[in-house]
C-alpha cells in the first residue's frame, strides 16, 4: 500500500552481471538501474540568498551547517540512474588465473535535477602478481571524470583525475 508512496520510501536497484571470456581470457560486464522514489532534499534558500545559494554551499560550508535547519528546502522524487561496469583480463597467467593484467572501465548517469554528480566515467589498467615473487601485490592506473549539475558556481562543475597505486 505504501511501497511507492506516502512516508514509506522505495529504493530499487537491478543490477545484471556477466563472465564473459575473450580469447580465454576471463572478463565481467554489469549493467545496473536506480529507481528510487524516496525525497531527496536540496537547499533552496530564498531570498536575500537566492542567488548565493549554491556559491554559499561551496565556499563556506561549514556557515550552510550552522544555517542548515533553518534554510527553506525543497524536495524532489522520482530519482533514476544507470551504471555500466566492465573488467577484462588482457593477460592472465597459465598456473593461476587469478594474477594477470586486466583494463576496466565504469559508466554511470543519473537525473540530473536531482543528482549533483550526474555523470561520472573513469578508465584504466591493473594488475595482480606481475612481480614474479611477490604473487599477492596488486596495482592500478586509472582516469576519471565527474560531471556537477550546473548549480555549483563556474570552476566547480566537473573534475577529472588520475589515479596510482600498489597494494603490497
Amino acid at each position: 500500500e505504501t511501497a511507492f508512496h506516502g512516508a514509506t520510501n522505495t529504493t530499487v536497484i537491478h543490477e545484471w552481471d556477466m563472465k564473459l571470456e575473450l580469447c580465454e581470457l576471463e572478463g565481467h560486464q554489469r549493467f545496473g538501474v536506480v529507481y528510487s522514489n524516496m525525497d531527496t532534499p536540496h537547499l533552496a534558500p530564498k531570498s536575500p540568498f537566492a542567488e548565493l545559494g549554491p556559491t554559499l554551499s561551496a565556499l563556506a560550508p561549514g556557515l550552510t551547517q550552522m544555517l542548515d535547519p533553518a534554510l527553506p528546502r525543497k524536495s524532489k522524487t522520482e530519482n533514476i540512474m544507470v551504471y555500466y561496469n566492465f573488467d577484462q583480463y588482457i593477460y592472465q597467467e597459465q598456473c593461476d588465473p587469478t594474477q594477470g593484467v586486466g583494463v576496466f572501465g565504469r559508466f554511470g548517469w543519473g537525473r540530473e535535477s536531482i543528482n549533483p554528480v550526474h555523470l561520472f566515467y573513469s578508465v584504466g589498467l591493473s594488475g595482480k602478481g606481475s612481480i614474479e615473487t611477490r604473487d599477492n601485490d596488486t596495482w592500478g592506473l586509472g582516469y576519471y571524470c565527474l560531471s556537477l549539475d550546473d548549480s555549483f558556481p563556474p570552476g566547480f562543475q566537473s573534475e577529472r583525475g588520475i589515479e596510482l597505486y600498489y597494494n603490497i
